[in-house]
């Protein structure tokens, strides 16, 4: 059964493992070098695994680089109402990461924008003859959308490689106990469906348990 013969109305006959196991798919960390990490803007309560990941990544020499993007403006305990850029930057910067190895992107206001603003402001910093590999770091359960949206906004020439943040809540069994991964496991097969829906990104595979 294919993720495009559902009807938006059909999605929610799914058992809930389908519907993770759709949204998860088999996105793994592959510990390849690149030569850019873009770092993914969220709600506070995933910046830290995301944050740390990628801090993770740059002290391993996975990247030179860091793309930090969106532009949402979340209310922080250490930092106040700032921009997501911003104030996930500064995080970074907390992990030992350097100002200097930091390109930031306060516009994006989707993960479509991630992508369209962050190849821009590649352009602008580094240049496409110097970034052939990105590696996107964003939550487990939000990146086959992440992955899909870079491979159709970034130039064909370079390669995507994904490092899901490590968050044991997002994995089940206790992906579904808990409100925030459980409802992120709906929202995120319901705009895979879209994507799909509408030939953006391909076909996506509902396996059956």
């Amino acid at each position: 059964m294919k993720l495009s013969e559902l009807t938006r109305e059909a999605l929610n006959t799914l058992t809930f493992e389908q519907k993770y196991l759709a949204v998860h798919g088999t996105v793994r960390d592959d510990g390849v070098k690149s030569d850019l990490i873009i770092l993914l803007g969220g709600d506070l309560c995933v910046w830290d695994d995301r944050i740390e990941t990628a801090a993770r990544l740059f002290h391993e020499g996975r990247a030179k680089k860091v793309l930090i993007t969106g532009c949402v403006v979340r209310d922080t305990e250490d930092q106040g109402p700032i921009i997501e850029a911003f104030g996930m930057a500064n995080r970074l910067e907390k992990l030992g990461v350097p100002r200097e190895a930091m390109i930031l992107e306060p516009e994006a206001r989707t993960t479509q924008e991630n992508f369209i603003y962050g190849a821009l402001q590649i352009y602008r910093h580094i240049g496409f003859d110097k970034v052939r590999d990105v590696t996107v770091v964003t939550s487990y359960s939000h990146m086959r959308r992440s992955l899909a949206l870079a491979r159709l906004f970034l130039p064909d020439f370079v390669t995507v490689h994904g490092a899901p943040s490590v968050n044991p809540q997002e994995y089940a069994p206790l992906c579904e106990g808990h409100p925030h991964y459980s409802f992120r496991v709906h929202e995120e097969l319901r705009l895979l469906h879209i994507l799909v829906r509408s030939g953006q990104i391909a076909d996506i595979e509902i396996p059956e348990v």
